[in-house]
């Protein structure tokens, strides 16, 4: 095996040396060539193309997201300064600017619609409008004046039903106490009777407090007549379909305008750009920032716009962070413009191979792989600062070109190509994922590093070679050594091995605690990127009465009708794993229902007959007076009967009946018959005109059976999260975090199915992603371990030496965890994946430091440890250090599993060279001195 590869790496050579043109133009044909085929790579920025694809339950998940998702296109217009402004000037100053931008979207083909009011919906009737106008205010005053009725007209109690004057009603009692006097009076006929007195003693109570506030009823008129004039208002406001009630806050600082583009978001992002565009340009001619406004726009055309845009743009910058960096690191440790170009060249042309090879396996990036190409950059740049490092040093040690490139190729070349085989078997691991995305990851980057292995070792010995003819002596290629400035720090290392191999491992035990309580969390949040439409989103949900349902803990219901919804919320709120609950019946005003059982009680007609009752007694108030003296001789008789036969209440009652009549008539003998008929008349027109309104309201169907309707009236931002686009309800549940205590889940899905059949969950899908999680990070973490032991042992062939290479990268991994911890970081569903991450980038320093220590050790030379750890320093920390840069360039990302990454990696890969350096060659002093004694 060592006699090919010494072959292949002589092939190399005579290629590059000899050939160094021919292989640099084809290499750079193909580098044109891969431009052009990924000159417009896609990027998918939906979190769904990360999850498992082959699991039933993610797959339902990713069904009922799709099924719920829904174009829409809103601005938000929100005043500055509102609180220096009246109620008034708020809406005059949100009303003409939403004026002037509906005007201006109105005058491109594309947007079909555009509207800030309500537009009532078809279905609906009128007369529910007018229950959208009857504010809290004049429902109220319904309520206030309707008491002022009753009480004017008869105090606590209504009159008898079917009496028509006070003589009929007389008469009629007197008639039946003749009847009871005739005959023989038997116990269930005192029942009767006494029912009849009390019911006559009530009647005549309302009459005398009727009688007695006549002087009243002008002004219970002019009341009865203002209420009318709320339902003229109200319906007169609403029958103005094209001044709708505007969409408002509740404070009126705020304003939506709702819009509706020709085609579908999905036309492609090319559309949704040309979308914005045009409502950007109209807000911008608007002059919003003069008027005091500010203005935002969320929607699904804003989304894809804007998670487009943030993806590219913190991919961009990664890689312009990564680029940069390594370009000033290369020009710190190198002090050399020209070993930065010619250690550049064959890494640029590596990220696009790479990009080539993303499109052509996989069909482009994810969310999770659009860093990739920074990714490349930081490990490609490992292998080219290892050759660069090992050329100047033959070349400093008198090597001709010839044999220091050879040298280079030989040695760096071989325990490069160890370092790149063994790091990309660790990202192979990751085939192993049933998360897509780590899927993609493991498929693009194992590849990666191989193609920017053999693009390095290839390109550079041709590109020394064309700067060597070209600048002939000028170019020795010699850098600055720094063996001598830090080999007396190794060389304490080393002295003081056994101290520091007790230290690191008491530290790495207490750190080991802390690192065992890292645990797996899902968060859906973290896989989608933060951009201002979502903000502007969460900020209508907060302000227009819909509350913040928010991505996450949640379950979510549906309903196929009013009934069902009605029923589905009053089961889930007996549930106390469920904080909140929202759904379409939050949309309406809370008195809506209340409003029509209200004005459905408002027994106007009975004040009415009341009132006809009143006015034709008093119309014939002599006949009326003689059967109230009839009345009270029969209650005397009746009174001295149940006197005498022990009927008490009988008897009391005939005599509290017979004071009242007296009362009643002296208020008749002396009432003038004329104006008070006058009054009563009005009073009965006025009360007519106002039931004559109630009555197109109680005839209405109950609110809940028109809700679908009603919601559609709203803009598509808030209609669509609670209906669906074939017009089935959504209920949200906020769940409370001990859903996920032990047994409460399967608990509430028990709770769930028995409400309804048709429901999913965040929690669910949060336990089942925590799962594969788990798994993914435990296989590829093995796998990974697995193939590494395989490789080192191949490449190193002792027991001793393989332990001593994976020590570093064991400690910096629980140091990592450790740290993690203490930032309070947990494993999500994107740094899971800093396993094969930390394990291939740190298996790099422990391969390059023992492959140049058996090279030292085979050339007999004294001090072996020392000499090996001090050449190769500098190189492993510089590629360390560039690694470092492009996960600290996600730390800026925004989207914040990519943020937690990059901390993550910062963290392992910081701790990793820091063992690397200390307890590697310490521990590796204490063998070879352990080995000799």
């Amino acid at each position: 095996m060592g006699k090919i590869k010494e072959r292949v790496f002589k092939g190399i050579f005579w290629l590059a040396r000899y050939h160094a043109w021919p292989v640099l133009i084809v290499i750079l044909l193909a580098t044109i060539a891969g431009i052009f085929y990924i000159r417009d790579i896609p990027i998918r920025t939906s979190f769904l193309d990360l999850l498992p694809q082959d699991d039933q339950l993610i797959n339902e998940f990713r069904a009922k997201e799709k099924y719920l998702a829904v174009d829409y296109l809103v601005i938000l217009l929100s005043l500055r300064d509102a609180a220096q402004m009246t109620i008034a000037e708020r809406e005059r100053t949100l009303l003409d600017a939403a004026a002037g931008i509906t005007y201006r979207l109105r005058q491109s083909d594309e947007i079909i619609a555009a509207a800030y009011r309500r537009a009532p919906h078809p279905d609906i009737p009128a007369q529910f409008m007018v229950l959208y106008g009857l504010d809290h205010k004049k429902i109220e005053r319904l309520e206030e004046e309707v008491v002022q009725i009753r009480r004017s007209l008869a105090g606590e109690t209504l009159m008898v039903a079917g009496r028509t004057d006070f003589s009929s009603a007389y008469q009629t009692v007197v008639a039946e106490l003749d009847d009871a006097f005739a005959g023989i009076i038997t116990p269930p006929m005192i029942d009767t009777i006494h029912a009849n007195l009390s019911q006559l003693y009530e009647f005549n109570a309302a009459l005398l407090y009727t009688i007695a506030n006549l002087d009243r009823l002008e002004q219970v008129t002019i009341a009865v007549t203002d209420l009318s004039e709320i339902f003229v208002g109200a319906r007169d406001h609403n029958d103005k379909q094209e001044e709708g009630k505007p969409f408002f806050s509740r404070d009126r600082s705020m304003l939506l305008i709702n819009i509706r583009p020709r085609f579908s978001a999905a036309r492609g992002l090319d559309y949704c750009r040309l979308i914005i565009d045009i409502v950007q340009n109209a807000l911008d001619e608007a002059g919003l920032a003069a008027q005091g406004i500010e203005a935002g726009v969320t929607g699904s055309y804003a989304f894809a716009v804007e998670t487009d845009t943030v993806v590219n743009t913190d991919m961009l910058r990664t890689t312009i962070i990564a680029a940069v960096g390594v370009i000033l690191l290369f020009l710190f440790a190198f002090r050399s413009i020209l070993w930065v170009v010619i250690a550049a060249i064959p890494l640029l042309i590596s990220i696009v191979f790479t990009v080539a090879w993303a499109r052509f396996a996989v069909g482009g990036f994810n969310l999770l792989t659009s860093f990739l190409p920074a990714l490349v950059l930081g490990l490609g740049i490992d292998y080219g600062i290892h050759f660069i490092t090992r050329y100047a040093e033959e070349r400093r040690h008198g090597a001709s070109l010839n044999r220091a490139l050879l040298q280079t190729l030989l040695q760096k070349g071989s325990a490069s190509a160890s370092a790149a085989l063994t790091t990309s078997l660790v990202f192979l691991s990751l085939l192993f994922a049933r998360s897509r995305a780590l899927f993609e990851m493991g498929a693009i980057t194992s590849i990666g590093i191989i193609v920017a292995y053999l693009t390095t070792v290839i390109m550079l010995p041709a590109l020394i070679t064309i700067a060597h003819r070209i600048l002939h002596r000028r170019f020795r290629g010699v850098i600055i050594n720094y063996s001598p400035k830090i080999s007396p720090f190794f060389q304490w290392i080393t002295g003081k091995g056994r101290a520091i191999f007790v230290v690191i491992i008491i530290l790495t035990l207490f750190v080991s605690f802390q690192a065992a309580q890292t645990r797996f969390r899902f968060v859906s949040a973290d896989l989608i990127p933060r951009v201002e439409s979502h903000r502007i989103l969460s900020k209508i949900h907060t302000y227009f009465g819909l509350g913040e349902v928010g991505i996450g803990n949640y379950f979510v219901f549906f309903a196929d009708s009013e009934k069902e919804l009605t029923a589905m919320v009053a089961q889930l709120e007996q549930s106390d794993l469920i904080y909140t609950i929202s759904s379409a019946k939050d949309l309406l005003p809370v008195t809506l229902a209340q409003q029509q059982v209200l004005l459905r009680e408002m027994n106007i007609s009975s004040y009415a007959d009341q009132l006809a009752t009143v006015e034709a007694s008093i119309a014939d108030k002599g006949r009326t007076i003689t059967y109230i003296k009839s009345l009270i001789a029969d209650l005397s008789m009746m009174q001295y009967m149940a006197t005498i036969s022990g009927w008490g209440t009988v008897a009391l009652l005939s005599a509290a009946l017979q004071r009242q009549l007296w009362e009643l008539q002296s208020v008749l003998a002396a009432i003038d018959a004329q104006a008070a008929q006058t009054l009563i008349i009005d009073l009965q027109r006025a009360l007519t005109r106002l039931d004559l309104n109630l009555d197109t309201l109680r005839g209405l169907p109950p609110i809940e059976t028109m809700l679908r309707d009603i919601v559609k009236t709203l803009p598509d931002g808030i209609k669509f999260r609670y209906i669906t686009r074939d017009d089935r309800f959504i209920v949200y549940t906020r769940m409370s975090p001990a859903i996920h205590h032990a047994g409460n889940l399967p608990l509430f899905i028990d709770f769930a199915a028995a409400i309804s059949d048709d429901f999913f969950g965040m929690p669910l899908v949060t336990n089942r992603l925590e799962q594969h999680m788990e798994r993914d990070f435990w296989l590829s973490t093995v796998i990974a371990a697995l193939l590494i032991l395989i490789s080192l042992w191949r490449v190193l062939n002792r027991k001793r030496l393989v332990l001593i290479s994976i020590a570093p990268l064991i400690f910096g991994y629980i140091w990592m965890l450790g740290g993690m911890r203490l930032l309070g970081m947990e494993f999500n569903f994107i740094n899971i994946l800093i396993s094969p991450l930390v394990i291939g980038i740190g298996v790099d320093n422990g391969i390059h430091l023992l492959h140049r220590y058996r090279e030292e050790k085979e050339r007999g030379e004294n001090r072996s440890v020392e000499r090996a750890v001090s050449t190769t320093a500098i190189a492993i920390i510089v590629t360390s250090m560039t690694t470092m840069i492009v996960f600290g360039g996600l730390v800026g990302a925004r989207t914040p599993g990519l943020q937690l990454l990059g901390i993550s990696a910062l963290l392992g890969i910081s701790f990793t060279l820091i063992f690397s350096l200390s307890f590697l060659p310490a521990t590796l002093k204490m063998t070879e001195t352990k080995k000799k004694s």
